[in-house]
């Protein structure tokens, strides 16, 4: 089968073209080949949300972070049952730990914040008034993520807000009224 082919010009910048050339030089292939393989990639992904992808490859790059099943995180967190102190400690710690590099991202920004943590898939995020509401697939990470967020919103600064459980798999932030 005899494969069409289409000539296109295309005119970069100078920075464009230094990319192309170190990514076609590391794939070792032609500057043809390399843009070819980019359309069908934004083809293939351009639906994904740009921010999520980068908050992705900015957390699994390193390779401190993990994927892993729901139903998994699910399991280990029935075993646990209820928090030790033991566990609160250290959860407490990691949290404040973790509050340090949020700063800079989600000081003053509490949606940000829960955003966030709707990206790496713990919740769904929803306007609510004074507030967010946030919803579990699975019921027995919200009690961690209600820690977590305590914490690093009091960490963040973010004091006029307060957590409220109203079910087994649903938290409000709400905005406190002066």
């Amino acid at each position: 089968m005899t494969r069409k082919i289409k000539r296109l010009t295309v005119t970069l910048d100078e920075s464009t073209y230094l990319v192309l050339e170190k990514v076609s030089n590391s794939e070792n292939v032609s500057f043809s080949e390399m843009i070819r393989r980019s359309i069908n990639f934004y083809a293939r992904f351009n639906n994904i949300d740009v921010g999520k992808l980068n908050t992705y490859v900015e957390m699994l790059t390193p390779g401190d972070h993990i994927i892993a099943d729901k139903e998994w995180i699910a399991l280990i967190l029935k075993q646990i049952n209820q928090f030790s102190d033991e566990y609160t400690k250290r959860l407490d710690e990691i949290s404040k730990e973790h509050a340090k590099y949020y700063y800079a991202r989600f000081k003053d920004d509490p949606f940000s914040l829960l955003k966030f943590f709707e990206t790496l898939n713990w919740c769904k995020i929803s306007y609510i008034p004074d507030g967010y509401a946030i919803i579990f697939d699975i019921a027995e990470l919200k009690d961690t993520l209600q820690r977590i967020l305590e914490v690093v919103m009091d960490q963040l600064g973010m004091r006029d807000f307060v957590i409220e459980s109203e079910s087994k798999n649903k938290l409000f932030v709400k905005k406190i009224r002066k």
